[in-house]
């Protein structure tokens, strides 16, 4: 099992939306920002891909980030602000950097780590337990037709029991 991260978006894009679809049947958990353009992630790509994990940004106090697309294309909410990560200056540098980008690679994180501790699930099955283990109605002004879902990535990531 991988996960891959897809922190870019543009125009909604037919092509794009069915090569991450693919991917998931293929195996692969995608996690993709849901874009910062204050409007419906479901006019975006990949955002809208239909098998998608689409992950929008809060800011330091749980709110959605100002530009955050919203909508029912999004899977999940996750910090993305002010957020500081290793960069490509330098072999220690770092940047602080904000978007549903960075929300994006937080939520491949958890997917990964939702992976190693259950091999066998399917990558839609641990979208379903990213939304499960997420605090829910954290999110302040999620915006029109979101999951109000914040992901909770300090958990316990024991196998889930099957049904």
């Amino acid at each position: 099992k991988c996960v891959g991260n897809m922190s870019l978006g543009g125009g909604f894009n037919p092509a794009l939306n069915a090569a991450t679809d693919a991917s998931v049947d293929a195996g692969v958990l995608m996690a993709v920002a849901a874009g910062g353009g204050f409007s419906d992630a479901c006019n975006y790509s990949p955002a809208s891909a239909n098998k998608a994990t689409t992950v929008a940004s809060t800011g330091t106090s749980d709110e959605r980030s100002g530009s955050c697309n919203f909508g029912p294309c999004l899977t999940v909410f996750a910090p993305g602000e002010s957020i500081t990560s290793a960069w490509y200056s330098s072999d220690t540098a770092t940047n602080t950097i904000s978007g549903t980008s960075t929300a994006s690679a937080h939520v491949a994180g958890v997917g990964a780590r939702i992976f190693s501790a259950n091999p066998s699930m399917t990558p839609e099955q641990v979208e379903v337990e990213i939304q499960r283990i997420a605090l829910p109605n954290r999110v302040i002004n999620p915006g029109a037709g979101s999951p109000n879902l914040l992901l909770q990535g300090n958990c316990n990531l024991a196998p889930v029991p099957t049904i």
